[in-house]
């Protein structure tokens, strides 16, 4: 049974906001205070909120393409790892020691090569490689996506008051 990837992804950012909804609920302890939480962190604080707007739409790309890889590819090929790192050293300008490097990129090229072998034959011998370069282009996007939105989102952590919580409603 065939299902529209763009409106799976939508129903599971609708179950996100209910439950992120429910649990701003029981941190604050009320529905009134929610509300009233909700108003004060996300309401009149619209510029947070709108840089929050970013790995949340980071977030929206990613598991649109996660979902898209799955049907072009047998099984999807991240390199999520190896994305996060390079986001790190690129945005909060952490440093990582060139063992870390080496062992970071063999385990990518690693789950690449034997989800590569995985593939059925008429894949692997190149019958439908087109099928295949879409779904690596869509799980390098997801892995990007990923990998950017979940730096950017620390980066903003470190400088935020909000609660966890909080945070994770204004995201949705």
């Amino acid at each position: 049974m065939a299902y529209c990837v763009p409106l799976l992804v939508c129903f599971q950012e609708i179950c996100k906001i209910v439950f992120s909804l429910l649990l701003l609920v029981r941190e604050e302890g009320g529905v009134s205070s929610a509300v009233k939480c909700i108003r004060e962190e996300i309401v009149l604080k619209p510029y947070m909120t709108l840089k929050l707007g970013v790995p949340a739409g980071c977030y929206f790309i990613q598991n649109n393409c996660q979902q898209l890889a799955n049907s072009y590819l047998p099984a999807a090929v991240y390199a999520v790892t190896l994305v996060v790192a390079l986001m790190s050293v690129v945005l909060l300008n952490k440093q990582l020691q060139m063992f870390r490097w080496v062992a970071i990129t063999g385990l990518a090229v690693g789950v690449a090569m034997v989800q590569c072998s995985k593939a059925p034959d008429s894949v692997s011998k190149g019958a439908d490689s087109s099928a295949l370069l879409i779904g690596l282009a869509y799980a390098i996007t997801a892995a990007s996506m990923s990998g950017f939105s979940g730096v950017y989102f620390e980066k903003m952590i470190k400088g935020s008051k909000s609660s966890g919580a909080q945070q994770q409603q204004q995201q949705q």
